[in-house]
């Protein structure tokens, strides 16, 4: 069996200094004696290429980016299900369906079935929900609403959930495909 191993040799040759050498070897027995074997000489290599190597040799994890909490998590906001619904919106062509000549009319609408299929809530929640400062999911990113005024947003709603117009032409329009 070899074991892998290692080792800071302190030089001292004819009362010379020499500066100690990092080693990396690797020892076996043979007939009951142990024998090294030298693998690499580590002396020139950085210290801290030297302390990854040994952090990899022991089963750990080396990473680029200091430990000490360069970066700092603000803010995460789960994409699954945003991802999962607007699929199926792009399979049924959904947006074609949404007789809308304004872009932004027609996101906030698809936002707002969306955000009925995430998570059902009161306009005022779902306004909330879609706002960059307090977004509960990528949702308004995915569909690429920046801004938007309550009155815009409630309009889509009233147009969406209440007109008739709407409400029957989706339906048919999505069966005839």
């Amino acid at each position: 069996m070899n074991f892998i191993f290692w080792s800071h040799v302190h030089r001292d040759r004819s009362k010379q200094e020499f500066p100690p050498c990092t080693l990396l070897r690797e020892a076996h027995r043979e007939g009951g004696k142990v024998k090294k074997k030298t693998i690499a000489n580590l002396t020139n290599w950085d210290p801290e290429i030297v302390a990854g190597l040994r952090a990899l040799l022991k089963g750990g994890q080396v990473s680029s980016v200091e430990e000490s909490n360069d970066f700092e998590i603000v803010r995460s906001l789960p994409h699954g299900h945003v991802a999962a619904i607007l699929g199926e919106f792009k399979a049924l062509k959904l947006d074609r369906l949404l007789l809308s000549r304004n872009r932004q009319e027609k996101s906030l609408a698809l936002a707002l079935i969306a955000s009925r299929i995430i998570n059902p809530q009161s306009k005022i929640a779902t306004a909330r929900a879609l706002r960059a400062e307090t977004a509960t999911t990528t949702l308004a990113d995915a569909l690429g609403i920046e801004s938007f005024t309550d009155t815009e947003l409630y309009r889509a709603m009233d147009w969406f959930f209440v007109s008739p117009t709407a409400n029957r032409s989706l339906p048919r329009q999505a069966s005839l495909e």
